[in-house]
């Protein structure tokens, strides 16, 4: 298992208002992270931009697997 950066944005939405969250969670591989994201009710739709794998130790175990809002999200990217 690898870890996964997910964010996900609504292109429909207004300026300013497209991000939906991120979420940091465990797959195999890309599309099997977007699927633990639906499965753990972290995963708002939207489009995602993928990033990883990434390091696993990099974030607390709060951060994983739960949708994050902007300031989390900021903070985390440091």
């Amino acid at each position: 298992m690898s870890v996964y950066w997910l964010s996900f944005v609504d292109t429909n939405r207004p300026e300013g208002d497209k991000f939906l969250g991120v979420a940091i969670v465990h797959g195999t591989d890309p599309q099997d992270a977007v699927a633990t994201a639906w499965t753990l009710g972290c995963n708002p739709g939207g489009e995602v931009m993928i990033l990883g794998p990434i390091p696993e130790d990099i974030y607390a175990d709060t951060d994983m697997c739960r949708l994050l809002d902007r300031a989390e999200a900021e903070r985390l990217a440091g």
